[in-house]
């Protein structure tokens, strides 16, 4: 008899499980919303939409996208999973201090896609994105202004970095390899700068721990440091159609190609 119980009441605690993860999985969307009117108690949906990516990302489904539907301002957010913020030319911001802006801390199997958001540190923030963990990560269409550093890239994952600004980045100049504008840290990451301008950071890109970090049709501009840097076996190389202007000194790439 007791056995018997003891069954039926470990079928009820299982299927008990199965129910509630499976609401839980009904629960997230494939797409999200966030507004500057919104509320986190919201469920996300464009009619009652969230007030913040952190509020929103988990009632997103994982590879889902949280979409901006009105200008605001939306929080610091860890990322955990595949997923796409995007601001689809709202003015999509994310304002702290003292703190990062997105730190991506994912699966070396997921991709992450930040699109069009704007990131101010008010000059006393760690860094605008941080990469952990990845697998790819897009960075497309964005401002990073005012923190330690606009970009790190601390893991082996493949990045592009596309048609952004990453300025006033400005913490003590490349102090062992401590801030930049886009600072590569890692044995095997593959990092693309593509239309991109870098100005006015302690340093501009600094690449170490043996990556690669390429360079097509972009501006590294009057930052108070090194314009671009590689150390050890790391590499920075030229797709052609990049200026160094100002910098101090300006430095060199590592390797010059023709794209074609």
């Amino acid at each position: 008899m007791f056995e018997d119980l003891m069954k039926s009441l470990s079928s009820l605690v299982i299927a008990s499980v199965l129910l509630l993860s499976a609401i839980h999985a009904q629960a997230q969307a494939t797409r999200t919303w966030v507004s500057g009117v919104g509320d986190d108690a919201n469920p996300g949906s464009r009619t009652a939409p969230c007030k913040t990516f952190a509020g929103t990302i988990s009632k997103t489904a994982p590879g889902g996208v949280i979409n901006v539907l009105d200008p605001g301002g939306f929080g610091a957010v860890t990322i955990t999973k595949s997923i796409t913020l995007d601001a689809g030319g709202q003015l999509g911001s994310i304002l702290v201090s003292g703190t990062s802006g997105i730190i991506i801390s994912a699966a070396t199997t997921d991709t992450v896609v930040l699109r069009g958001l704007d990131f101010q540190g008010l000059g006393t923030s760690l860094c605008g994105i941080k990469v952990i963990t990845a697998g790819t990560v897009l960075i497309e269409n964005c401002e990073i202004n005012g923190f330690t550093t606009g970009v790190s890239v601390l893991t082996d994952a493949h990045v592009i970095i596309r048609n952004c600004v990453i300025r006033n980045n400005t913490a003590t100049a490349d102090s062992a390899n401590g801030s930049a504008g886009v600072l590569v840290n890692s044995a095997n990451a593959d990092v693309q700068v593509l239309g991109t301008t870098i100005n006015d950071n302690a340093a501009g890109v600094s690449v170490a721990g043996g990556s690669d970090l390429w360079m097509g049709q972009s501006f590294v501009i009057d930052n108070a440091g090194v314009g671009v840097k590689s150390k050890g076996s790391s590499r920075t190389i030229s797709m052609q159609n990049n200026h160094l202007i100002g910098n101090s000194p300006n430095g060199t790439f590592d390797k010059l190609i023709d794209p074609q």
